[in-house]
């Protein structure tokens, strides 16, 4: 009997040793993705910090699409540390109300991404890195506050052309008629699908927007034999994509429609070279 209750407390005893290393919080995972915080950049600009538990940020969306956000992360030091590459540990994000925010995405990256308000009001988001649908890292909630930016803006005088990830201005052109130069031009190869470039309006302050919803973006060219335009899609009204088709020199021709389909804008030619 003596013999079978020491065999028995030695199993025991291994039984809740090996619980121990399953279940210990400190033991390492070297599968697991270590961050201390996340920013959100847009065009090298920093929108979001968080660190440690802790952001003093406030994330304000429009009716509609944000500009482009990029996903980083901080190290223990707060140094700046890329997203993890491996494919099992994906991007994710818990949103308090949906009916008021969203998330929307395009391409194939998983950390970049844009915020879409489809009311105006108040909620809270959490960003996460999942592994195998559970989180790695997540933040605390984040405020994000909807607003309408209809008229906070004057009437359109000109238009600027950016690519969307880089933020890096392409081309700056009047409404026609208007006194003003055409600054900038696009340049591609034949074959080349270039990444999004997205269109903003300016007043005479020089205060960007986009026109709201029931407006739409028409785009011509002088020889459309030389480049074509491929919308980025309803989400994304103001984006699109050009893409060479043969070797010469055109124009591209930028007009705002209403909802009646009439155009109530025409802007100034810019220059399009395919090599």
């Amino acid at each position: 009997m003596k013999t079978i209750n020491i065999i028995l407390s030695v199993l025991l005893a291994i039984l809740l040793l090996s619980c121990s290393k399953e279940t210990n919080p400190t033991e390492p995972d070297m599968d697991h993705f270590k961050a201390y915080g996340l920013i959100l950049e847009s065009s090298g600009q920093r929108i979001l910090t968080y660190f440690n538990l802790k952001s003093k940020d406030t994330l304000y969306v429009p009716i509609g699409l944000t500009p482009h956000y990029e996903v980083k992360f901080l190290d223990k030091d707060s140094v700046i540390i890329e997203p993890p590459k491996d494919k099992d540990k994906k991007f994710g994000w818990v949103i308090a109300d949906t009916s008021m925010l969203e998330v929307y995405r395009h391409g194939d990256d998983e950390w970049e991404f844009h915020l879409k308000g489809k009311k105006v009001g108040a909620t809270l988001i959490e960003f996460q890195v999942l592994h195998n649908d559970h989180p790695d890292f997540k933040t605390i909630k984040i405020p994000v506050i909807i607003r309408d930016e209809t008229g906070q803006h004057g009437a359109p005088v000109g238009l600027r052309a950016y690519f969307e990830e880089e933020g890096k201005l392409i081309c700056e052109t009047p409404i026609k008629g208007l006194n003003g130069l055409t600054k900038g031009e696009f340049t591609l190869s034949v074959g080349e699908t270039t990444e999004h470039i997205v269109i903003k309006l300016f007043d005479e302050q020089g205060r960007e927007f986009q026109p709201g919803e029931g407006h739409k973006l028409v785009i011509d060219f002088m020889d459309k034999d030389i480049c074509e335009a491929i919308p980025a899609g309803d989400d994304e009204p103001w984006a699109f994509q050009l893409k060479g088709l043969k070797k010469g020199i055109t124009q591209i021709i930028f007009k705002v429609a209403g909802s009646d389909g009439k155009i109530h804008r025409e802007f100034s030619p810019v220059y399009v070279k395919v090599n």
